[in-house]
């Protein structure tokens, strides 16, 4: 399985049906980072997975990036990617 980042400014929360990945920063509050569209990622096994994500300059630290794809890729690729924690500060939301 091939994971895609897609460098996407002014990627916005409430994109639709697929999973928001947020990270949680150090006063609590959650960041929106990267989106993955649809749930073909979990009922199926695509060669190739694309994940929008927002640009460096538009996070409040620009090393979130990296922790955000590792995790997340970690994550799909063990095939637990759902709503909650999946690593200590990165989080998941499933739109419907």
């Amino acid at each position: 399985m091939e994971i895609v980042w897609i460098e996407t400014p002014g990627l916005e929360i409430a994109l639709g049906h697929g999973a928001m990945l947020y990270f949680m920063k150090g006063d609590g509050r959650k960041e929106f980072v990267a989106f993955l569209e649809g749930y073909d990622w979990h009922y199926s096994s695509p060669d190739t997975i694309t994940i929008q994500i927002r640009s460096p300059g538009e996070l409040s630290d620009p090393a979130v990036i990296e922790k955000v794809k590792h995790d997340a890729e970690k994550a799909l690729k063990e095939k637990r990617l759902w709503q909650g924690e999946i690593s200590e500060r990165v989080f998941v939301w499933l739109n419907a």
